[in-house]
C-alpha cells in the first residue's frame, strides 16, 4: 500500500468560544478520496484550513511525504503543491481559458506549457468548447468545471474540496463526480473532501470519516460507516431510520434484545444497555406470512407511508414503530395503504447493535 501524501498527527485546535479541534491521526493517500462529514460546527472547514496549512494548529503537526512541516517559507513552499475548491467557485472576470491559465502564469511556466496544460484539462473536464466564453456567462454546472480545471491545471500532489458539488442539480452533480472521480484515479492526486450531504459522501468517498463536536468519531469505508455505525450520533446522521435503546441479554437467549415490548434476535457478544439500527432496505414486507430463514417475524400495521422520488418509506408498528423502505412496484402490488395489516421480517443479521 502506497504512504499517505498527507498526514495530520495530534491536531489541537482551540477558538474564545470554547470550541475544541482534537483529531489525534488523519491520513489522505494518493489515488484515493478521503470524505469528511459531519453537521455545521463539528469542525469540518477548521480542520480543512489546517491541513491546507492556511491555519496553524495548537498543537500537532502537519506530514507530507513523511516531513514534518514547518512554517515561513516552507510552509508556503508546501501550499504551491496544494489545491484548494470552494462551494461557490470564484471565477475572474476573463475567458474560461484565461481563468484556468492564471495559476500557471503565476508561476512563471513558458507559454507553451501553459497552451498544453490548459487545453488538456479543459477537454479533462469537457469544457474545451467554452475555453473563450467569458467566465461570468457560465451555468453553475459550468463554472464548477472551470473551477475544477484551475485547480487541477497545477498538477497538485493533495487537493481539497469543500462543498464542490453544493446547489448543483441532480444530474449534473452526478455526472461530474463520476468524471471527478476518474481523474484522481488516473493520477496521483489524493484528495479530502468536505461535505454534509451523507450520498454525496457515500458515492464519492473510497474511505470516511464522521465528525462531531470536533472529533473524528468514526472512520471506515462509506459501507462500514452506513451499515455499521458506532454510536446513535452517527447512525443519526448518515441516515439509519430505525435506531432505539434497547436490552441485551445472554445470546444463549434465542430472542436476545428487549425493545420495548417486543424482542428480536441479533448477534452479539453484548450484555446491557445498547442502541439497535435497523436500516430500512433489509426489512421486507409481506401480506402474509412467508417461510424464511430470517429469525424477526412480526405482524403489524401501517401507520404512515412518505413518498421519496422512486421509493416510499413505510412505517409498521409491530410494538414499536419500524420504518422499511418499498420501490412504486412493490407498493403497488402489495396493495400497501394506511391501517392496513402486514407482515415484516428482517434477518438477525440485520440488526446492528451499538
Amino acid at each position: 500500500m502506497k504512504k499517505p501524501a498527507l498526514e495530520g498527527h495530534e491536531i489541537l485546535f482551540r477558538y474564545d468560544s470554547a470550541f475544541v479541534l482534537d483529531v489525534p491521526l488523519i491520513e489522505v493517500f494518493p489515488r484515493k478520496v478521503l470524505g469528511i462529514i459531519g453537521p455545521n460546527g463539528s469542525g469540518k472547514s477548521t480542520l480543512v484550513k489546517i491541513l491546507s496549512l492556511l491555519e496553524k494548529p495548537l498543537s500537532g503537526s502537519v506530514v507530507i511525504e513523511g516531513k514534518a512541516i514547518g512554517g515561513g517559507r516552507e510552509a508556503l513552499s508546501v501550499r504551491r503543491r496544494f489545491s484548494v475548491v470552494f462551494q461557490q467557485p470564484l471565477l475572474f472576470n476573463r475567458s474560461v481559458w484565461e481563468n484556468v491559465a492564471t495559476a500557471l502564469k503565476f508561476r512563471k511556466e513558458s507559454a507553451e506549457s501553459v497552451r498544453k496544460k490548459v487545453d488538456l484539462w479543459l477537454r479533462k473536464l469537457g469544457i474545451e468548447q467554452l475555453a473563450e466564453r467569458p467566465a461570468r456567462t457560465l451555468s453553475g454546472g459550468e463554472a464548477r468545471r472551470v473551477s475544477l480545471a484551475r485547480s487541477l491545471v497545477c498538477d497538485p500532489k493533495v487537493f481539497f474540496m469543500d462543498e464542490p458539488f453544493a446547489n448543483l442539480d441532480q444530474p449534473t452533480k452526478e455526472n461530474l463526480m463520476h468524471e471527478l472521480r476518474s481523474i484522481i484515479k488516473e493520477s496521483d492526486i489524493a484528495t479530502l473532501f468536505v461535505t454534509h450531504d451523507r450520498e454525496e459522501a457515500a458515492v464519492f468517498s473510497d474511505t470516511l470519516s464522521v465528525m462531531h463536536e470536533g472529533k473524528i468519531v468514526q472512520s471506515g469505508t462509506p459501507v462500514e460507516i452506513f451499515s455499521q455505525p458506532v454510536s446513535p450520533f452517527v447512525a443519526d446522521f448518515v441516515g439509519v431510520k430505525n435506531i432505539f435503546p434497547a436490552y441485551a441479554e445472554s445470546n444463549l437467549n434465542e430472542q436476545n434484545i428487549g425493545l420495548g415490548s417486543i424482542r428480536i434476535t441479533a448477534p452479539t457478544d453484548k450484555v446491557g444497555p445498547v442502541h439497535v439500527s435497523i436500516r430500512p432496505e433489509d426489512i421486507l414486507l409481506s401480506r402474509e406470512r412467508v417461510q424464511s430463514s430470517a429469525r424477526n417475524v412480526f405482524r403489524g400495521r401501517i401507520t404512515h407511508i412518505r413518498r421519496r422520488e422512486r421509493t416510499f418509506y413505510i412505517t409498521v408498528d409491530i410494538g414499536i414503530p419500524l420504518v422499511c423502505l418499498v420501490t412504486k412496484s412493490s407498493k403497488e402490488e402489495l396493495g400497501l395503504k394506511k391501517n392496513m395489516e402486514i407482515w415484516m421480517l428482517f434477518k438477525a443479521t440485520s440488526v446492528h447493535v451499538i
